[in-house]
């Protein structure tokens, strides 16, 4: 059968999902999707997650810290608009979540409030990726 190695894409540091949160109509309605962000290396790292539409995002948590081999759920509430899109419409939204490891004790201090440290300190080992939203 042969060894099936090169079917194993390699496992980074840190696995970022999904590529697109995609929202079913009712849009104008409150719905819920998830990101996931997965630690899979041995230290422990800092996300933060920015939009492009914060008005119409709740992103919880938008920062926090992720444990070695920890994967953390982040809820990406879609608030929700005045009125249906056309159907043709395009989303353009985009979500940027930005990962840097994190080693020190924050002491009880926001991840939010230490992230320009991290960043001034990391910025070469930072991981980022683009999320779309699509309307369906």
């Amino acid at each position: 059968m042969g060894s099936s190695h090169h079917h194993h894409h390699h496992m980074s540091a840190v696995e970022i999902s999904p590529d697109v949160l995609v929202y079913k109509s009712p849009l104008t309605e409150q719905s819920t999707e998830y990101a996931s962000i997965s630690n899979n290396s041995d230290q422990t790292i800092a996300f933060k997650v920015k939009t492009t539409a914060p008005k119409f995002y709740c992103v919880r948590p938008n920062a926090a810290v992720v444990a070695p081999g920890e994967t953390i759920q982040v809820q990406v509430i879609f608030l929700g608009l005045t009125e249906e899109p056309a159907a043709d419409f395009k989303c353009r939204d985009k979500f940027l979540v930005i990962t840097l490891p994190s080693p020190y004790d924050l002491n009880g201090k926001a991840v939010a409030d230490v992230w320009s440290d991290l960043e001034a300190e990391f910025k070469q080992q930072a991981i980022s990726k683009k999320i779309k939203v699509k309307y369906l």
